[in-house]
């Protein structure tokens, strides 16, 4: 048969305008039958596949981005390729990997299965690497293990897509599911202490180095797929025109909260009242002065701080609110998100998707 007259075939086919005999012969063609499916005309025509058609997996992945769209109909060829081969767990793992992204996108409860599915085996396999990972006896080369996507590159190395679907689903839990409830913009401002700084270096490329920070192996491979961080770009640009509502936003609060600690320290240590007028003499000691005085309603008449005429009481009371100011305005976030950060090499395993970073030795990144 000419090309010409098979593709004539495969037209007169779909469209029904073939004698039911001719219909009848080829269809029992895989060849003929893989060529009516790919035109994307209708789903219908897979009832009248070969069962060699049905399970094979490759022929069914292009299916899926074919008919993308008939969400009931990719569903169900997953389902009865899952029934009919239960031991293809690689195929079985890919193609409804491949239906959840489209779930992701549509929310379609006909593919929640697939999300379930996926769901299920991100979890037991992050528990195993989890759990490989707290193994690893010398504590540098843990750190350089981050969430283990190293790990996942080696074990699937045969397969692009699971391997694509994890660096999307590691790169969802660094910016969008920190167990420390800290968001999207908190992550950005514990990296970086200015917007400039973020635009001289490039959006995408800071993002990048985000990444780098929680897994070496993840920010590699997202430098060759840049596509999966496009769905960050836009919360990076929202971040950067915020920029400074942000910060007035967090920096008032913070003061607020170093007067309560102010309050606090001087009650329960019985600190003479005089002790809360230094307030503002204390700023001028603390490495953040210029963070704070601009959120301060600030004029000159105020009480500095001179140390070497301070009592004991005081002396203490003084150093302790300096170290508080340094502390709680060293990160760009609220403080108890930062306590929550800091204190993750005492988490339990399960919690290792809390950002790993020892702030204070290592959060700002290098310009």
């Amino acid at each position: 048969m000419e090309l010409r007259d098979y593709y004539d075939n495969v037209n007169l086919y779909i469209n029904g305008k073939m004698k039911p005999e001719e219909a009848s012969m080829l269809e029992h063609n895989d060849s003929f039958m893989r060529s009516v499916m790919l035109t994307g005309k209708n789903a219908k025509f897979f009832n009248k596949c070969s069962k060699d058609i049905k399970n094979d997996p490759e022929f069914l992945k292009q299916l899926i981005d074919i008919y993308k769209d008939n969400h009931e109909f990719i569903a169900s060829i997953v389902d009865e390729f899952s029934k009919n081969n239960p031991r293809k767990y690689k195929y079985i793992t890919e193609l409804n990997m491949l239906l959840d992204i489209i779930y992701e996108d549509t929310q379609d409860e006909v593919l929640h299965p697939a999300f379930e599915y996926a769901e299920d085996f991100f979890l037991s396999t992050k528990d195993t690497i989890d759990k490989e990972i707290e193994k690893i006896p010398d504590e540098d080369e843990k750190t350089e293990a981050g969430y283990g996507f190293d790990c996942i590159k080696d074990n699937y190395s045969d397969s692009e897509i699971v391997v694509n679907w994890f660096a999307k689903r590691f790169t969802y839990e660094i910016f969008l599911n920190q167990p420390s409830e800290a968001e999207f913009p908190d992550i950005i401002h514990y990296f970086y202490d200015s917007k400039d700084a973020i635009l001289r270096a490039g959006e995408r490329k800071s993002l990048f180095e985000v990444v780098s920070y929680f897994d070496e192996e993840l920010s590699n491979y997202l430098y060759l797929h840049p596509k999966l961080l496009d769905p960050y770009m836009d919360l990076l640009k929202k971040t950067l025109d915020d920029w400074d509502n942000y910060l007035e936003n967090i920096n008032i609060n913070k003061i607020e909260q170093a007067y309560q600690e102010m309050d606090r320290y001087i009650v329960e240590n019985k600190c003479s009242s005089h002790c809360a007028d230094l307030f503002r003499g204390i700023v001028d000691l603390s490495e953040q002065r210029d963070k704070i005085v601009k959120y301060l309603d600030d004029d000159d008449d105020y009480e500095r701080v001179n140390v070497s005429k301070l009592s004991v009481p005081e002396l203490r009371f003084v150093n302790h609110m300096i170290d508080f100011l340094d502390d709680i305005f060293y990160i760009d976030n609220e403080y108890e998100d930062m306590l929550d950060v800091s204190d993750y090499e005492e988490a339990p395993v399960e919690d290792s998707k809390v950002l790993k970073i020892d702030f204070v030795n290592k959060r700002k990144i290098e310009e």
